[in-house]
């Protein structure tokens, strides 16, 4: 007779229910890199067209658009980053970064009425991961610099481990990334295993909502004239589908993950359907947005260029960015994600 304890009974249902696992640390491949600089750059143009005014301070308390201080900052970051990777205006835009890197820009988030700082938080940690991997590589940052970076950053992490402010898939998944990059860039396993796990609890989202749209359990709250069902799933898509390259550069495949019978490319393949059939530059189809932008296609089609969504895309991203300079301006990504990717 076979008996079965209660922890083999429970190890068995997360394995019937696909939970996902949190990787051990020396599951990412070793000595990979979470992003390497493109060896083309002539996707790296700029433009502030249109960006507000912003005030730098240690606080980072949310406003409404076009007034959020922290969102204004993050696309002018953007920008500078294209810049950088492209080669021009580089010590100028180092060393802006280091007066705001010593001046610890940013790092007290202020909750309020309005969206989580947390979000930026994580776009600015991405940011200045690219930042410092892009200036490594070309050795134009000194050990000194570099620590001052660090010091940045590294006030910004525990926020992305909490949960205040930390709870929606789009916010997790962004943190997650944020960790993943932080932890990578700082060789730090530690951090990125944390990093895999926040990601992966606001992943499922994306995959079980294919074809059936819902308000995630951390938003039930907002009403859909203030966020539709249809931008809230285009946010979360967008911070998959970066977080699914950035884990197959470390050699991890969470494309293969199933939910419903949907992966990632599934879920892709879908909304690109949906997409198709909107308004160019619609709600959030725009090209140049904060978060409400197709800036992931970039992304999708570097890293999964081969699969059956990759035709539409390119089509829909040829109407969507026509006659734009740079092409996209997806500031919850980077920036100009065509130049990044």
């Amino acid at each position: 007779m076979l008996r079965f304890s209660a922890s083999s009974i429970f190890l068995c249902f997360l394995f019937l229910i696909g939970t996902p696992s949190v990787l051990p640390a020396q599951s990412f491949t070793q000595g990979a890199s979470f992003w390497t600089p493109p060896k083309s750059t002539a996707q790296c143009k700029s433009s502030y067209q249109g960006i507000g005014n912003y005030t730098l301070s240690r606080s980072l308390t949310r406003r409404p658009h076009p007034n959020d201080d922290g969102v204004n900052f993050a696309a002018t970051y953007g920008m500078w980053l294209a810049e950088t990777v492209a080669g021009r205006n580089v010590a100028k835009h180092k060393a802006n970064m280091l007066r705001i890197a010593e001046a610890m820009t940013y790092t007290e988030a202020r909750f309020g009425k309005s969206w989580s700082p947390i979000y930026i938080q994580s776009n600015l940690l991405r940011t200045t991961a690219m930042f410092i991997r892009v200036l490594e590589v070309r050795g134009q940052l000194q050990p000194s610099e570099k620590a001052v970076l660090l010091r940045w950053g590294d006030k910004m992490i525990p926020g992305q481990k909490g949960s205040r402010g930390n709870q929606s898939s789009d916010s997790l998944m962004a943190s997650g990334v944020a960790m993943l990059a932080w932890g990578n860039m700082k060789g730090d396993a530690r951090l990125m295993k944390d990093g895999y796990r926040k990601f992966m609890k606001g992943y499922d989202y994306v995959l079980k909502s294919v074809g059936n749209l819902t308000r995630h359990p951390a938003h039930r709250s907002i009403s859909t004239a203030a966020l539709s069902l249809e931008s809230e799933y285009n946010v979360a898509l967008q911070h998959a589908v970066e977080g699914a390259a950035i884990l197959r550069n470390l050699g991890i495949d969470v494309t293969a993950r199933t939910v419903k019978g949907q992966n990632l490319h599934s879920a892709v393949g879908w909304w690109a359907d949906q997409i198709s059939m909107l308004p160019v530059q619609g709600k959030f189809t725009r090209a140049w947005a904060h978060n409400f932008h197709v800036g992931w296609i970039p992304i999708y089609l570097h890293a999964y260029g081969n699969q059956a969504a990759a035709p539409k895309l390119k089509s829909y991203a040829r109407k969507v960015t026509s006659g734009r300079s740079p092409t996209f301006r997806a500031v919850s990504l980077g920036g100009a994600t065509d130049c990044l990717w």
